[in-house]
This record gives C-alpha cells, sequence and structure tokens, in this order.
C-alpha cells in the first residue's frame, strides 16, 4: 500500500496545501520531528538525518543545516515551504520556534527508532499539535456514552480536539466514554444545568447526539419522546446561542422523510409517519429559524440503521442488530417483526466520523442537510439470517421466530451522492465484519438488565411489549 496516497487522502482537509505528487523518489517512510508537543515522540532541537527526504515546515520554522563535498549551508522554512534533499553526507534540523513541525518523506526505511513513528501515530501526534495548546478546538457533544458519541469522541480525542461530554446514562454506559473527555453525568431537561455547563465550559462546536431513537415506540410514549427529541434540543440550542457557540451539528434521521419514495434525497419534502420522525423534523425547523434570527451556524445529518461498538445492545426497543446479538447470548430466540421483508441499509459507524469532523472544518456545510449511510441494502430476514450464521459460527445454535407486524415504513433507505461531494463521504460497510466485531465486544461486557419504559398509552399495544422483562 503506498503510505503517501494514505497520507494524502485522510489528511487532505488539514494538509491539501501541500502537493507530494512529484516527490522525486518512492517515499517508503512518513515521519515526523516536533518542538512542543506532549507525547513520547523526540523533542529537543537536533536531528541527523541520513536518506532522500523532503522536508515540509507545517508550523513553527526550522533551520536546516546541510552538508556535502561542496560545503556546508543553512536553509530556512516558514510554513507551508519545503526542501529536497539527496546525497548529503548529514543534516541537522534547528526547530527555532515553540510548536514547530517538520513532515519528513523519506526514500528509505531508515531503522533509527528515536526519530521514527510508523503513520497512525504521526497522524495521531500531528493533529495533537496542530495548534497551541490554548488554540486546541473545543467540541461539546452530546449523549456522549451511545454508539455516535462513545465513537466520535474517541474520534476527535485521537486528533487533537479537547472533548467535553454530556450523557444522563438512560441509554448508554459510562464504561463507554473514552478517558479523556471532560464528563457530566445529568439531563438536558433541565435547561439551568445545562446552560451553567455551556457558560463554565465555552465550547467551540456542539455536536448534539443526546435522543430516544425508537421509531415504533415513539407511538405510545409521546410525552417522553417530545421531551427527549424536541425540550431537550431546545435547551442545547438556546444554551449554544447563548454562549457564542460557532456551530451545532444536530443529527437527525431518517424517520424524517416517512413514507416518501426511497432513495430518500435530502431535497424531497419530510413527511414523517411516526412521533420520532416529527420531533427531529421540529428541531431541524427550529435551527433553521435559530440561524435567521440569531445566526447559529448548523449541519444536520441524517443516518440510518448505523450499528457499531458501544451501542446499547441491552435496549429492548431499538438497534435491532444489537437486540438479536444479545438474544442469541442469553439463548433466546432472535425476534423479527412481520414477516422480515422489511428493506433497510445497515450502516458502520466507523465511515460516519471522518465526514462528521468535516461539518466543522468546512464552513460551505452550514446550514446543509446530509443522509449519511450504507449504499447497500437488505431484507431484515437477509440480516437475520446472516447473524445466525454468525452466531452459528462461535458456537450457538440461534433460532429465529416471527412476531406479529407493527406498524413501520416497509422500505426505508437513502441516497448518499450529497455527503459524498460534500463530505468525500465514503462507505465501505460489511455487514459482516460489523457483527463480528460486535460480537467480539459484547462477549466481553458485563451481564446487564434489559431496561422496560413506562408506557403512556397501552391501547394497542403489540403483544412483545406488552409483557415486562424480568
Amino acid at each position: 500500500m503506498d503510505i503517501l496516497k494514505i497520507f494524502k487522502r485522510v489528511d487532505e482537509s488539514m494538509l491539501g496545501v501541500f502537493d507530494f505528487s512529484h516527490t522525486p523518489f518512492e517515499v517508503k517512510r512518513i515521519f515526523y520531528i516536533t518542538s512542543g508537543s506532549k507525547s513520547n515522540c523526540v523533542r529537543g532541537k537536533h536531528a541527523h538525518l541520513k536518506c532522500k527526504q523532503v522536508l515540509v515546515c507545517l508550523s513553527g520554522q526550522v533551520e536546516i543545516s546541510v552538508e556535502n563535498k561542496e560545503g556546508k549551508n543553512f536553509i530556512n522554512l516558514d510554513p507551508g515551504q519545503s526542501f529536497l534533499h539527496e546525497n548529503l553526507e548529514w543534516a541537522v534540523l534547528n526547530l527555532k520556534k515553540k510548536n514547530t513541525t517538520v513532515l519528513c518523506l523519506c526514500s528509505e526505511e531508515y531503522d533509527k527508532e528515536d526519530y521514527i513513528r510508523d503513520y497512525d501515530d504521526f497522524k495521531a501526534e500531528l493533529n495533537k499539535i496542530k495548534t497551541n495548546e490554548d488554540e486546541r478546538l473545543k467540541v461539546l457533544i452530546t449523549g456522549v456514552a451511545g454508539l455516535f458519541g462513545a465513537n466520535f469522541s474517541r474520534h476527535l480525542l485521537e486528533n487533537g480536539y479537547d472533548v467535553v461530554g454530556i450523557d444522563n446514562l438512560s441509554g448508554g454506559y459510562h464504561s463507554s466514554v473514552p478517558e479523556g473527555v471532560k464528563f457530566y453525568q445529568t439531563d438536558l431537561e433541565d435547561r439551568k444545568l445545562t446552560e451553567e455547563i455551556f457558560a463554565r465550559e465555552r465550547p467551540d462546536f456542539v455536536y448534539h447526539f443526546a435522543a430516544y431513537a425508537s421509531e415504533g415506540l415513539s407511538r405510545f410514549v409521546r410525552n417522553y419522546n417530545y421531551t427527549s427529541n424536541v425540550l431537550c434540543s431546545a435547551n442545547i440550542i438556546n444554551a449554544c446561542i447563548n454562549n457564542s457557540v460557532k456551530k451545532l451539528v444536530f443529527t437527525s434521521s431518517m424517520a424524517v422523510y416517512g413514507f416518501g419514495e426511497p432513495p430518500f434525497k435530502e431535497g424531497q419534502i419530510p413527511n414523517p409517519d411516526d412521533p420520532y420522525g416529527v420531533a427531529k423534523y421540529a428541531v431541524e425547523m427550529d435551527l433553521a429559524i435559530a440561524n435567521k434570527m440569531f445566526g447559529l451556524d448548523y449541519s444536520i445529518i441524517r443516518p440510518h440503521n448505523v450499528v457499531g461498538l458501544y451501542q446499547n445492545i441491552w435496549d429492548r426497543y431499538r438497534n435491532v442488530i444489537g437486540i438479536w446479538i444479545r438474544q442469541v447470548l442469553n439463548n433466546e430466540p432472535i425476534t423479527v417483526f412481520g414477516d422480515g421483508s422489511q428493506i433497510r441499509a445497515f450502516s458502520d459507524i466507523n465511515f460516519c466520523m471522518e465526514p462528521l469532523e468535516k461539518l466543522i472544518k468546512d464552513e460551505r456545510t452550514n446550514g446543509q442537510t446530509y443522509n449519511i449511510g450504507s449504499d447497500e441494502y437488505c431484507t431484515i430476514d437477509d440480516a437475520a439470517d446472516l447473524l445466525i450464521e454468525i452466531m452459528k459460527s462461535r458456537g450457538h445454535e440461534p433460532k429465529k421466530v416471527y412476531m406479529a407486524k407493527r406498524e413501520e415504513v416497509h422500505v426505508a433507505y437513502c441516497d448518499h451522492d450529497k455527503a459524498k461531494k460534500h463530505l468525500s463521504f465514503v462507505d465501505e460497510t460489511n455487514l459482516r465484519n460489523v457483527i463480528e466485531k460486535m460480537a467480539d465486544w459484547a462477549d466481553e461486557q458485563p451481564e446487564r438488565p434489559v431496561k422496560d419504559l413506562e408506557y403512556e398509552i397501552e391501547k394497542k399495544i403489540y403483544d412483545y411489549w406488552a409483557t415486562k422483562t424480568k
């Protein structure tokens, strides 16, 4: 695999001003030298380099002292400037300013472990030091213990952001919150406390992932649905306005499309079929109003059927892949509503991370809405059969039972052309791999109870929800 191509693809948004396509040798190693970073890579002002290299100053200022048979020279590089050296006896880099970072593209593997770091380490370290400590961006994530929050907070920490997280742990677990997040266990329904957290932390950007996402159940818990998904969102919007947040990224849902014509496109007029979809669409409209009145920048994502690690598999009402894994581990039959012919596109959470981050890097995304998810769709029955096959290979003997049909959109999947164009979104979901990774993760989790919600309407409640769990 060409490491240079990996570098350009992954970091184009950050380092796109540099063009390495004409490097006059095959790049076999990329590493960096830095002053002013808090990690275990080499420090100090000097480093000896003895191979053919392109040196690029990313920040600060560097003086390069080079010597060959023709004599000794000094070259000064400012940010964005580069230098190619060949056939040198030696070169010394003097990092003249604090927080100076030099990128080195090498023609040899170069075996001095003190100076060399593999690409993943380089990328993580470079992002950590890309700004001064006082200039690091602070991102506040609601629902930080949930699927999106737990995964995206890890992504942000790895890429040099300060992260504050809020979660009431009603649908997630503290163990899912990564070390490094400043965590507040509180309920967003508490407007005063939410305002206090915002005033104390002064986040630059906010990702509002917190929600109770259950289309079918929302018909029977209207008050809970609108409190969790509208009232709490209103408190977040208020806090963003009152504390001059630069941008709010809101996680909506494919549920806003309702019985629209798939594949759903962002330009379609929403027509939600359940209170959950209504709640999400209400917040979308309120964001437009807040922008018009107060100038609050925002972007909206509409993900669908996203699966991955840290998903709550102990939720009785939502996250069907997780529910099935839990049922198999508990020696219960997996449950399919109706005949299983419903069509969905399950999406790996990992492919959502970089597009999500790009929403705060690219001002062109302000006021825009994006579908995020997989292009590959299947029937629920096919997904169930795949899971059964995987779990059988792991020594389980799962069975499948069909339950009564419930009120839901039968065919639901999205078009993602806009996200591909604006966010460089690439989805390579492999549902088999996702299920296997989730099963590995689930095997390591402690035993947890399955929680019931109190139904506000019991009339026409489905039989399989009418019986409480033990």
